[in-house]
C-alpha cells in the first residue's frame, strides 16, 4: 500500500507542476523506488522495452517510476518515459497509465 501511495505522491507532483507552468512542452519526472540506490543507464531510450498489457518473464526490480505530461500524443508520451527511464538505469517500463494530460509507468531492471 505505501508503494502505491508514493506513485500517486510523484504523480500529482508531475501533474500540480505541468499545471503551475502552463506553457512546459513535454516534461519527464522519475522518483526512485529506493533512494539510496543509484544505477547507471546501460541501454539507449530506444531499447527500453515496453510491457503494456503483460509484465517479463524474465526477473526483475522496480527501481522507480516516471511521469511525462503536458502532450495528448501517446507516442510522444511513451518516447519520453523511455528516455527518463534509461537515464536512471532502467531497462523496461511496465503498468503504464495514460492520464488526460499524460502517462506514468513503473521503470524496471531486468536481474
Amino acid at each position: 500500500m505505501e508503494e502505491k501511495m508514493k506513485k500517486w505522491i510523484v504523480l500529482l507532483l508531475c501533474v500540480v507542476s505541468c499545471f503551475i507552468l502552463s506553457n512546459c512542452g513535454i516534461s519527464a519526472r522519475f522518483a526512485s523506488s529506493d533512494t539510496a540506490m543509484v544505477y547507471k543507464q546501460r541501454v539507449s531510450p530506444e531499447e527500453i522495452k515496453v510491457y503494456r498489457s503483460s509484465k517479463p518473464e524474465m526477473p526483475y526490480i522496480e527501481i522507480g517510476s516516471v511521469y511525462a505530461c503536458c502532450d495528448s500524443e501517446a507516442d510522444v508520451l511513451v518516447k519520453a518515459l523511455k528516455q527518463k527511464a534509461a537515464e536512471y538505469g532502467g531497462d523496461a517500463i511496465i503498468d503504464i497509465e495514460p492520464y488526460p494530460d499524460g502517462m506514468s509507468a513503473t521503470v524496471i531492471r531486468f536481474k
